[in-house]
């Protein structure tokens, strides 16, 4: 009895430390998946900034960055 008792908790236990690790490696992804988001969304405001100070227009760069115009006129302040 104190045998069986015994096994049940660390099976318990093992399942607990896999749906643990488990859980950290999808959390793990989920953050490098927004960072990685993130850091291709800082790029292209950069791209955008960088286009209107050399006197692009903001009709050409949402077309050649496929960007919602809009987006782009906040950016350039107009």
């Amino acid at each position: 009895m104190y045998e069986a008792r015994l096994k049940f908790l660390r099976d318990q236990l093992a399942n607990i430390r896999g749906e643990r690790e488990e859980g950290l490696k999808e959390g793990i992804q989920k953050g490098i998946e927004e960072g990685r988001q993130k850091g291709i969304e800082e790029g292209v405001q950069i791209a955008i900034k960088k286009m209107l100070s050399k006197g692009t227009a903001p009709e050409t760069i949402a077309d050649m960055l496929d960007y919602p115009l809009e987006e782009i006129k906040k950016s350039s302040g107009k």
